[in-house]
């Protein structure tokens, strides 16, 4: 740079200049920067972005010169930089100045910066606090993006405008003011803010950008300003922690996957203001319990409400049209929904796995049912398609387990693929005239789905049915094979006819025993079993099993088979006990004693313990006692082994014949009655069955039925014979 000097007389005029350069050397750097120019100052390089000669003024933009900038940095005092003569006043941090320092901890700007670029200090990970000068106007784009360990922050009154992603990533900010002149919050100002508790948001903002709240996991509460008309899409997307959110009603429209992963949020209160919810607006909100939709919105989104697993009730207004897809997919304890009028469409999923849903009215208004849209709704017992559906989607009701009515309109025309696959409950299906399609696996491993019933033609199919299905169609239609589609066919009989009669069984005490029916005619068919004519409580299956039979059991037993067009009644089906016959047995002699005595066959109908006898010429005096279980002889016990018996001796076991009183109502009485051969026995008479009086001598029987004459003096006599 060159200077002029000008000539003056003397000698100090001489050496004025001279100081003035001196000290200018040993004061200044030599020489000064021009515009766009740089020079540095301890750990900064400045940019020259004005200057003015005159007054010896200029500005400069600061940056470090180096990346490795570490520890708690202080501005360079003065905040006026002298360089060349000229007092530079530094007002501008540029875009990225800091950006990447990674051991920077702490700074303080000065108030003459009034202006702060993109990304300036982003990826400054271990800045833990930075106080913004009241000069600052604007937070601009990603200023503090990545900052992880920044806790604190103050942003002055002088901010009106937050930039995108101004505080993304500050993993460690745990509470921020946003001081009321700003106006609005850009797009991902605090996303991952994950440790951002709470945050005040003034009236004055307005506008809240895409995602600025996401992943901000810790975020409790936040109450949504006045004068802000639109949560965008996913402004508090994967906000986990967030139970109570207010939303002003100068909301008109909430954006889509606005909510997303809201876990923490148990209700929410939509103004009336709100006319449009976006799609996936608040899928995964898991604990929302319940959700009433205002009226005004016209279309409930696709994905909108799926994964609300807590979600037991919601009210969809009658100004909604159309049900998008998966829109309450996996709300998995959703018992009841009524669709409203309005409603034409639902769609793909919309209500898949919904595992609690009952009970569901469709209205006739709907003509588009689309695909799996009841899929999986395993407790869902009975629907009924309306008039104006003409095509039941593939999958449609896939895996609705606990179905068990369904009822195809007139004008559905075709069935698609799995439509009713595993729907275990159903047993029975009527297919009007008017479909002509029936896709593959349609109503595959139906495993209760007994009859289907043709209304029409024989409709093109590929498939279908599995086993047990019969198919039955109308006298007069065409089309039809037996088997048809794999499956076999038969004239559909309306009224119920028995196919199957129960048959009469002859059964033992103890032992289980099941009744079988089986009837066709149109589905579904009510059985009733009855016994000696009185309906028997609970028995309304094709089969009637009695686990332990008694004698209270025994009789006559029918069921009878209706449905809505009448009923039928099977024949008489008998239980009864075998005939009673005596037991038989062996018996071991050793040395003259009894020492043992084989059941050989336990005979049959024993109510009471027999007495025996081991008939021998020489022996005597052996007694026992026998074993009964259920009416049979198990066991005969030797008690007294007796003497002197032979090899010959044989067993002679009690009838379990009883020979019950009888009245005796003539004079002479002739009796035929069963005894044991070389049983003895003892006539008894008596005139109440209370006192009896002994009748004659006892007798051993010689033959096993033998004759009696009874002589009586009057009328109204009881005997009984009795095996001693």
């Amino acid at each position: 740079m060159k200077t002029r000097y000008l000539s003056y007389s003397g000698a100090l005029s001489r050496l004025i200049p001279v100081f003035i350069l001196l000290a200018s050397l040993l004061v200044l750097p030599k020489a000064h920067a021009a515009v766009g120019g740089t020079f540095t100052v301890d750990q900064f390089k400045f940019t020259v972005l004005s200057e003015d000669k005159l007054t010896l003024e200029g500005t400069v933009s600061v940056e470090p010169i180096s990346k490795e900038i570490s520890g708690d940095i202080p501005f360079p005092p003065p905040f006026f930089i002298n360089n060349g003569g000229i007092q530079y006043s530094a007002i501008l941090i540029p875009d990225y100045a800091f950006s990447g320092c990674t051991n920077l901890k702490s700074m303080e700007i000065p108030d003459s910066i009034t202006s702060i670029g993109d990304m300036a200090f982003s990826g400054c990970t271990i800045l833990k606090s930075m106080e913004i000068p009241e000069s600052i106007t604007e937070i601009a784009v990603g200023t503090f993006r990545g900052c992880s360990g920044l806790t604190n922050i103050v942003i002055p009154e002088s901010v009106t405008s937050i930039g995108e992603q101004a505080f993304s990533g500050c993993s460690s900010l745990t509470s921020i003011v946003i001081p009321d002149n700003v106006t609005r919050i850009a797009y991902g100002t605090f996303k991952e803010c994950t440790n951002l508790t709470s945050i005040v948001i003034p009236d004055s903002v307005t506008s809240i950008g895409v995602y600025a709240f996401v992943s901000c996991r810790n975020l409790k509460s936040v109450e949504i300003p006045e004068g802000i008309t639109e949560i965008a899409v996913g402004a508090f997307l994967d906000c986990s922690s967030l139970t109570s959110i207010i939303i002003p009603k100068s909301v008109i429209s909430i954006g889509e996957r606005a909510f997303v992963g809201c876990s923490g949020l148990t209700g929410i209160e939509i103004p009336d203001s709100v006319t449009g919810i976006g799609s996936y607006a608040f899928s995964g909100c898991s604990n929302l319990k319940s959700m009433e939709i205002p009226e005004g919105v016209s279309e409930i989104g696709d994905w909108t409400f799926q994964g609300c697993s807590g979600l037991t009730n919601t009210i969809i207004p009658e100004s909604v049209t159309s049900i998008g897809d998966q829109a309450f997919g996996s709300c998995s304890n959703l018992k009841n929904v009524v669709i409203p009028d309005s409603v034409t469409k639902i769609g793909n999923s919309a209500f898949f796995d919904c595992t609690n849903l009952t009970n569901i009215i469709i209205p006739d208004s709907v003509t588009s049912i689309g695909e799996r849209a009841f899929a999986s709704c395993s407790n869902l017992k009975s629907i009924e398609i309306p008039e104006g559906v003409t095509m039941i989607a593939n999958g449609a009701f896939l895996t609705c387990s606990s179905l068990t009515s369904i009822i195809i309109p007139k004008s559905v025309t075709s069935i698609g693929e799995r439509a009713f696959l595993d729907c275990s409950s159903l047993t029975s299906i009527i297919i009007p005239g008017s479909v002509i399609m029936i896709d593959g696996d349609a109503f595959y491993n139906c495993k209760n789905l007994r009859g289907v019933y043709f209304e029409g033609n024989a409709p093109s199919a590929y498939r279908s049915f599995s086993d047990p299905v019969t198919i039955y169609y109308r006298a007069g239609t065409t089309g039809w094979s037996n088997p048809w589609n794999g499956r076999p066919a038969a004239l559909w009989i309306e009224t119920p006819e028995i196919t199957g009669q129960p048959q009469s069984q002859t059964v033992i005490e103890g032992d289980s025993v099941t009744l079988n029916g089986s009837a066709t005619g149109r589905e579904p068919l009510s059985y009733q079993w009855y016994k000696e004519g009185v309906l028997i409580e609970g028995a309304t299956g094709a089969s009637y099993t009695i686990e332990s039979v008694s004698a209270g059991d025994l009789g006559n037993y029918t069921v009878v088979v209706s449905n809505e067009l009448g009923e039928a009644t099977s024949s008489v089906a008998t239980l009864t006990l075998p005939q009673p016959y005596r037991a038989t047995g062996t018996v071991q002699v050793v040395n003259g004693l009894v020492v043992g005595v084989t059941v050989t066959d336990g005979g049959w109908g024993y109510t009471r313990e027999p007495k025996f006898r081991i008939k021998d010429e020489s022996g005597k005096g052996a007694t026992g006692h026998c074993v009964i279980e259920n009416g049979v002889i198990t066991q005969i016990i030797v008690d007294n082994p007796g003497s002197n018996y032979s090899g010959e001796a044989t067993l002679l076991i009690g009838s379990p014949f009883s020979n019950s009183s009888l009245r005796i109502g003539v004079s002479e009485v002739e009796v035929e009655i069963n005894l044991v051969l070389g049983m003895e026995y003892q006539l008894w008479s008596s005139v109440d069955c209370i006192n009896w009086e002994r009748v004659g001598e006892p007798f051993t029987a010689d033959e096993e039925e033998m004759t009696f004459h009874f002589k009586v003096a009057d009328y109204g006599k009881y005997f009984k014979l009795q095996e001693i």
